[in-house]
């Protein structure tokens, strides 16, 4: 495989799997508010173990780097995409509840903290795929 498929694989997993486990979070907290933080204790759990294998893979896509001489277009669009629907994804259940007229003023704002730590999250992998498709491109 090309050395930047790797980190694209990487971004595709931890972005879809961030995602999914800040937006089940957010459920979480809606149901129970009064545990939010053993919500998010879990969510960080769930976070680091879907880390897992896009960290594997991102070192496999270093080790592999030097011989990369493919085009880095098509892997910098497939990563801007899939980032770009899962911070959809997660804002549109965030929305859900924060647009609520009956939701509460300390639950809203928890729901928007944890948009927010989730989001940040979503970008780290794919920050760390678009570094490598740039290193390609100045080598």
């Amino acid at each position: 495989m090309e050395a930047l498929y790797y980190f694209v694989l990487a971004a595709v997993i931890a972005t879809f799997g961030i995602s999914w486990a800040v937006r089940t979070a957010i459920r979480e907290l809606v149901n129970e508010p009064e545990k939010k933080e053993n919500i998010q204790t879990k969510m960080f759990i769930k976070v680091a173990v879907v880390e897992a294998i896009p960290i594997i893979l991102i070192i496999f896509g270093f080790i592999n780097l030097s011989s990369s001489n493919s085009d880095v277009i098509l892997p910098l669009i497939i990563v801007g995409a899939v980032t770009i629907l899962n911070i959809i994804f997660i804002y549109g259940t965030s929305s859900e509840i924060t647009n609520d007229l009956n939701t509460p003023g300390d639950l809203k704002s928890a729901v928007k903290t944890l948009t927010m730590m989730g989001v940040t999250l979503v970008l780290a992998i794919p920050t760390i795929a678009v570094v490598a498709c740039f290193t390609v491109m100045n080598s």
